[in-house]
């Protein structure tokens, strides 16, 4: 949803997506689906990075190694099209704001800590920057459910790759 209904996602724009858990997976696959030139994932586990590789990432940024505001715009120095911030940190949401083209979205997925707060420059949005929150996706089960199932059932989806590991119902909480 955030891709497709939030980014309006088009063919050969360079997304970027901070945070390459359950959600950052997901998102890295439907942008390799819908032909993304350059995906860019940004993590600070080298576990996530590699799964994130495997899904179709184009450019991997270990955060806590190397700034990945500086990584970007030094790759891309016009600035990326999409960037899909799941951490909820406000540090990154800052940054990642910086490292949009001057048409470029920002979508939040991640919600920051109780009472703290992202800076940008507000002139950006008067530009054309987008900041845009995200809630579910903004899914709606009888307008989206089937194009959801579409998408799942191609074959580029592959939606077993998601499973890293089961636990037991009675370790559901750890």
């Amino acid at each position: 949803g955030s891709v497709n209904k939030l980014a309006k996602l088009k063919k050969n724009q360079t997304v970027a997506i901070s945070g390459c858990g359950a959600l950052g997976l997901s998102i890295i696959k439907v942008c390799k689906i819908g032909k993304a030139k350059n995906i860019i994932v940004i993590d600070i586990n080298e576990k996530n990075i590699k799964l994130a590789k495997k899904f179709g990432a184009t450019l991997c940024i270990n955060n806590s190694k190397s700034n990945f505001k500086k990584t970007i715009l030094k790759n891309f120095p016009s600035g990326i099209d999409h960037f899909f911030e799941c951490t909820g940190s406000i540090k990154i949401i800052s940054d990642a704001y910086e490292c949009l083209n001057n048409f470029g979205n920002e979508i939040l997925i991640g919600v920051p800590q109780f009472k703290k707060k992202a800076s940008f420059y507000t002139l950006d949005l008067h530009m054309g920057k987008n900041l845009i929150g995200c809630k579910g996706g903004n899914f709606r089960p009888e307008e989206d459910l089937n194009n959801y199932l579409k998408i799942i059932n191609k074959k580029e989806y592959q939606l077993k790759e998601h499973i890293t590991n089961e636990v037991e119902l009675k370790d559901i909480n750890d």
